[in-house]
């Protein structure tokens, strides 16, 4: 090989590398793979903790019950009552 060996030095560890047109091509490839799996990996977490606007409104209504049964409970021993 005709380099100069810094040259060669740089190459092997990574900090400089010259590819040609198709092994550029292959890299980008493999990097546009590795990018899709890890898009479409994220949006599978994502399905599997989405909660649907019926589930949803069912747990507000839910806990709109029970605040309401324990406000109507306060309102009835403190705020309302009127000494004597």
């Amino acid at each position: 090989m005709g380099m100069e060996p810094n040259l060669r030095r740089k190459i092997r560890n990574g900090e400089h590398a010259e590819f040609s047109a198709g092994e550029e091509r292959k890299q980008r490839i493999v990097r546009l793979g590795l990018s899709n799996e890890m898009r479409r990996s994220k949006l599978e977490v994502l399905r599997q903790n989405t909660v649907t606007v019926g589930e949803c409104e069912k747990a507000m209504n839910r806990l709109r019950a029970a605040v309401g049964v324990e406000r109507e409970a306060l309102l009835n021993t403190t705020c309302l009552k009127v000494p004597a």
